[in-house]
């Protein structure tokens, strides 16, 4: 069985909203190109980072709802300082009213500060999307992650965080850990070859020449960055040079969608984190062996994949099912 969006928030009363509804404007672009050999460090925190907040950023839609929920309800129980976070959720203009009403209901009420942002993208990149293979990717929330330093002028340092995803560990060693001090943007490696799993770029196009497939790729699901550097080096102008030419050619450069565009853009330009701060392979469609030793020291789990914990052919859900503030309703969601 399946529910539409906007009948999962009508079976709920409607709470007054008090959160910050933050306006999506275009900023004007510059024409440099990010070179991540001209990056410059930008010097250590600032003496008072130890009270500044945590923000952690989600883009998304209704398709991801229920994941969303459990990964905010996630992050705030396994944290020792949680009042100090503050959330920033970017969504289109269809999701907008159900997330809200979703938020107002589940979240919120524990006092965690969320501000909901409507994303509106632009012709140039509704004209450029492109999904080779796996339809179910071809989403703007998708890729509205690359626009994220225009869509949230006001804030510098964030998490980034797919929606399909636990945090068990507290979050603010993850922000602690990332020092940003030689490079823009820290993930975590996928692990040795990893060349087919992240992004299945199309060998032998002259464009991808220089990509060396024993390279650790990333999983660009979980990343902390600093977006007014995206700013100052035009990485979003790198992003788009790539996503025109993948769209230019008649087969493209790769199959899937925001995943290989970050890693040929931030290819060997990024600080490596923990693979214990996303482990991936939970929502695989072919079952595999887990490093089981990995999934003990586990500070965040993401079920990358088709098999989401809340579907009725999800995997691993006994270690989501905690943070399912949904309950039964979740497996509505097919």
């Amino acid at each position: 069985m399946s529910i539409e969006l906007h009948e999962f928030a009508s079976i709920y009363t409607k709470l007054p909203s008090n959160a910050c509804e933050v306006p999506y404007r275009i900023a004007n672009r510059n024409l440099a190109v990010y070179n991540p050999h001209m990056f410059s460090n930008p010097g250590p925190e600032t003496a008072g980072a130890l009270d500044s907040p945590v923000n952690i950023v989600f883009a998304t839609d209704q398709d991801q709802l229920i994941g969303l929920l459990a990964a905010i309800v996630s992050i705030h129980r396994n944290s020792r300082r949680h009042r100090q976070h503050r959330f920033y959720v970017v969504t289109d203009a269809e999701s907008y009213l159900g997330l809200q009403e979703a938020l107002d209901k589940f979240v919120r009420p524990l006092g965690i500060h969320v501000t909901l942002v409507e994303f509106r993208p632009s012709e140039f990149l509704l004209n450029h999307m492109r999904i080779n293979h796996g339809p179910r990717i071809e989403r703007v929330s998708n890729f509205s992650r690359f626009y994220l330093a225009e869509t949230l002028p006001e804030i510098d340092k964030i998490i980034y965080l797919d929606s399909d995803l636990i945090v068990t560990g507290d979050i603010e060693d993850l922000w602690n850990l990332a020092r940003l001090d030689r490079q823009i943007i820290a993930c975590v490696p996928a692990g040795p070859h990893s060349y087919d799993r992240i992004g299945s770029f199309y060998r032998g196009h002259p464009a991808l020449a220089h990509l060396d497939e024993h390279e650790e790729f990333f999983n660009a699901g979980v990343y902390v960055t600093k977006l007014r550097e995206w700013e100052r080096w035009n990485v979003l102008a790198e992003i788009e040079r790539w996503m025109q030419l993948h769209r230019q050619e008649s087969t493209g450069l790769f199959d899937l969608g925001t995943q290989p565009l970050l890693n040929l853009v931030f290819y060997r330009a990024y600080e490596h984190l923990g693979r214990e701060w996303n482990v991936i392979g939970l929502g695989d469609k072919e079952p595999h062996e887990l490093d089981r030793d990995l999934l003990q020291r586990a500070k965040l789990l993401h079920w990358k994949g088709p098999c989401k914990p809340w579907r009725a052919d999800g995997r691993f859900k006994e270690l989501w099912q905690p943070y399912n503030v949904v309950g039964e309703l979740a497996s509505q969601f097919a």
